[in-house]
């Protein structure tokens, strides 16, 4: 073989494995069917429920105590999952969409409005001197001179169930569908998205499910 074919050998060689290898990779993580989706949606709108309890709802269970340099805070009871504000960050990102677990972790780790004139939600999840992790358990009016305040309320946070699950939609980046909550009185549209994670692709909630 010459030196001239030599190379457009190489050269094909080259190109094909670059063709496989972007192949296989793009391929990866993709549904192809009405029951694929419905298991990712099912997997992630259960899980979807912990984290929405922990930013919206009761939070995590913590002593009946105020933290005396955060007094509007109480220490979380310790537990094998959630030690730090980093463990419920990482428990987010593993539900939902990078997009939208920043607007959550804006809630859990920054505050946010409440919607009340006047007022604020500090954020629900604060680390004290000594390393420990706080919850919010009590709010004040944004007039810090008022002794008004109140113990902090969190969502009635709603379960769904997965056996009423109906796709609408599947693409290469995009699963919505339709579910129901336990109580049959709502009914809501979720969204998965396909996103890159290191060198392999996972699905995550890119909607509410609150």
């Amino acid at each position: 073989m010459g030196k001239i074919k030599k190379r457009i050998f190489a050269v094909v060689m080259i190109t094909l494995i670059i063709f496989t290898i972007f192949s296989v990779s793009s391929c990866k993580g993709i549904i192809r069917s009405n029951t694929e989706a419905e298991e990712y949606v099912a997997t992630l709108v259960e899980k979807s429920y912990e984290i929405n309890v922990i930013v919206f709802g009761d939070g995590l269970p913590h002593l009946d105590e105020k933290d005396p340099e955060n007094p509007l805070y109480s220490p979380v009871i310790e537990n094998e999952k959630y030690k730090t504000i980093s463990d419920i960050r990482l428990a987010i990102r593993e539900v939902y969409s990078e997009e939208y677990a920043k607007s959550l972790e804006t809630i859990a780790f920054s505050g946010s409005p409440s919607g009340v004139e006047g007022s604020t939600l500090f954020p629900r999840y604060i680390t004290n001197s000594a390393g420990e992790l706080l919850i919010l358990t009590d709010y004040t009016i944004l007039d810090y001179e008022s002794p008004t305040h109140g113990k902090y309320e969190g969502l009635n946070v709603q379960k769904y169930d997965t056996s009423t699950i109906e796709i609408k939609k599947i693409s290469l980046r995009f699963v919505e569908a339709n579910i129901t909550s336990e109580d049959g009185k709502t009914t809501i549209l979720v969204t998965l998205i396909r996103q890159e994670a290191g060198s392999d692709y996972v699905w995550r909630l890119n909607s509410a499910t609150c």
